[in-house]
């Protein structure tokens, strides 16, 4: 299995990884690459581009919760910009 991904890109790679099993969404939308853009609404397309273009999760906090215990990392938005280091208050 790959390195945990976005599902978009794990089912556009057709693998596994540590999240995502492919077939069973596979099975219902086998063309995804042409499924992001077929009948969505503007603001769901807008959704899942801020999520694509970010590498997070789409989805409640109970769900980004889930996922995070899941996998041992963490998934749900951080503070933007440079983190302090833990020496450093």
């Amino acid at each position: 299995m790959g390195v945990p991904g976005s599902s978009a890109r794990t089912h556009l790679q057709r693998e596994d990884d540590q999240v995502v099993v492919v077939e069973p969404l596979l099975q219902l939308q086998p063309d995804w690459q042409g499924f992001p853009s077929v009948g969505l609404a503007e603001d769901e397309a807008r959704t899942l581009w801020q999520h694509e273009w970010t590498g997070g999760p789409a989805g409640s906090s109970g769900f980004v919760a889930a996922l995070e215990a899941l996998t041992g990392r963490r998934l749900h938005r951080q503070k933007p910009g440079p983190k302090r280091s833990q020496g450093t208050r």
